[in-house]
């Protein structure tokens, strides 16, 4: 069955999710990812920290040191060698994650702070968002300069590829989430429904559905073939600011301003009788 048949079940009240807490932050969870493995998970925190964690055992790898400032981006290359971060201090480190220990470090002579980054899958090319709404794509293998994705009006807070690399989506505080289409730079649909800003969005391994986190202590789920909204997560008592789906689709992880990262399994619907 399809994740977002999957999503309609569950929808539908037949059960309810479970999840799981990941405690060590000493301040609010900026932002999330999952290795490509689903075996590790990376989290930025304001105290300047990346913590990376063992989702199996539940339980702190390594803590990271080396930004001045908020973390407010992380991602992992598509082999799940190396992790990038970045945020206040506007330098994106690069960070060995067998080692933890740092491989480069690249300043960007921008006037705005980077608040959010991600890979496309291919690794080829790198999205970056600005504190002032403005998005570039970069090419990784030439030096052409970035191409410019405009429409946010505030803070273009996190960023997703989808997994075949034809869509980024955005989600800013303006309170909405963008679909862009990565060959031709345009906007190809905008989605509301929060309530206030929204911090995060991140693609489920399916292409199609789509999740986003907010000001309003949610998580929200949409297709984004349709941009129609699926499902409400709620639980967090505090602003969801961080969201990922793990490889496999079966758990989307949430971090909040509450200190916790909570982990959500999206549980199996049972098998419809046949013949009814």
């Amino acid at each position: 069955m399809g994740l977002k048949n999957l999503l309609a079940t569950w929808g539908r009240g037949r059960t309810r999710p479970t999840h799981r807490i990941l405690k060590g932050h000493t301040d609010a969870v900026q932002c999330l990812g999952f290795s490509p493995d689903g075996l590790g998970l990376a989290s930025g925190d304001r105290d300047g920290t990346v913590r990376l964690w063992d989702v199996a055992a539940i339980r702190e790898r390594a803590v990271i040191r080396g930004h001045s400032g908020w973390v407010r981006a992380v991602a992992f290359t598509p082999d799940g060698q190396l992790l990038a971060s970045g945020g206040d201090d506007r330098i994106v480190r690069i960070w060995d994650v067998a080692s933890g220990r740092e491989r480069l470090t690249f300043p960007r002579k921008h006037p705005s702070s980077l608040v959010s980054l991600a890979y496309s899958p291919d690794g080829k090319n790198v999205a970056l968002g600005r504190y002032d709404g403005s998005i570039d794509l970069e090419d990784l293998s030439n030096a052409r300069n970035p191409v410019p994705l405009q429409g946010h009006t505030k803070s273009a807070a996190s960023l997703a590829f989808s997994p075949d690399g034809r869509w980024l989506a955005s989600a800013s505080h303006d309170g909405t989430v963008k679909i862009w289409d990565v060959e031709t730079g345009r906007e190809r649909a905008i989605l509301r429904g929060h309530s206030g800003w929204v911090f995060a969005v991140a693609f489920a391994p399916d292409g199609r559905t789509l999740a986003s986190a907010g000001e309003d202590a949610t998580v929200k789920l949409w297709d984004a073939g349709s941009d129609h909204q699926i499902l409400d997560l709620k639980g967090h008592r505090g602003y969801v600011q961080a969201v990922a789906f793990a490889p496999d689709a079966g758990t989307i992880a949430s971090g909040s301003r509450d200190m916790t990262v909570r982990l959500w399994s999206l549980p199996r619907p049972s098998h419809p009788a046949s013949g009814r």
